[in-house]
């Protein structure tokens, strides 16, 4: 089996108006350049691990209407799996695309499930959801949010990180951490700890940020099976002695205070309806 260089972006969103022609030809650029940056002598594969809020299923979607989804620039493979799914564009470039999802705790924590199809039971306690996603062969990750690591919510992961060493599950970084942020105390005690960090993009829901997926995550020069591509990473991932390798940039401090202003007004416009 060959050796690839594969991209993850392991905090994957599509949300319902992006144009998805156009969001796989922002994807698929991010990937390629991202991967010239660090190896252009091998070939490049990139990887989306879905993260889908509860009640959305793009995996499904693409999958079961493929034809209508898709102009003649893009073709769907299947794997041997449930749970992913090939795109090749026209100069058969590979973008994996593996179901996962991001369940609310009952502390109010945002909890990933990577590489799964699986429905998860939401507002309950951090600790049991993360067994019940191990349970369920799944890759759980903690992941950072602007304003959602701080006081109680802190201190909750803190514990889970000081005394659950032997359970696995990772803590997840993401583009839109603003770049004159250091890194985030909970990043430094969870790696001392053997919970390492698995980065990616989690493009909010804005219009501008179709062009984001792709943009960072981790990236693994590895065999992989691409029948069982979801199957092979969790293998890869349980093995990790450090965090993986991480390509991209973090976000600039303009476009950074911008994204959140929107979302305030968002919100706001949200709770007058």
């Amino acid at each position: 089996m060959a050796t690839n260089l594969f991209l993850i972006d392991s905090h994957v969103h599509i949300h319902e108006y992006f144009d998805i022609e156009e969001y796989l030809n922002f994807t698929f650029a991010n990937f390629s350049n991202s991967a010239c940056k660090i190896d252009n002598s091998i070939s490049c594969v990139g990887i989306l691990l879905l993260t889908e809020i509860k009640g959305i299923n793009f995996f499904n979607s693409l999958l079961d209407s493929s034809s209508q989804k898709f102009s003649n620039n893009f073709s769907l493979i299947r794997t041997e799996e449930d749970e992913s799914f090939i795109i090749q564009n026209r100069n058969g470039y590979k973008v994996v695309v593996i179901s996962g999802r991001q369940i609310i705790t009952k502390e109010g924590i945002e909890l990933l499930a990577l590489c799964t199809t699986k429905d998860f039971k939401e507002h309950e306690d951090l600790q049991k959801t993360i067994l019940d996603v191990i349970a369920a062969n799944a890759i759980p990750v903690i992941p950072w949010g602007f304003g959602k690591w701080v006081g109680e919510k802190k201190n909750i992961i803190i514990n889970l990180i000081n005394l659950d060493k032997d359970i696995k599950f990772f803590l997840g970084d993401n583009s839109g951490r603003p770049r004159f942020c250091k890194e985030p105390y909970l990043f430094k005690l969870s790696k001392s700890c053997n919970h390492f960090i698995l980065p990616g993009t989690d493009a909010l829901p804005i219009p501008s940020e179709i062009g984001k997926t792709g943009s960072y995550g981790f990236y693994l020069t590895t065999d992989l099976n691409l029948s069982k591509p979801s199957e092979g990473l969790k293998k890869v991932l349980s093995e990790l002695i450090d965090s993986p390798l991480t390509f991209g940039k973090l976000e600039n401090p303009i476009k950074f205070f911008r994204n959140q202003l929107i979302m305030q007004i968002n919100k706001r416009k949200n709770k007058q309806i």
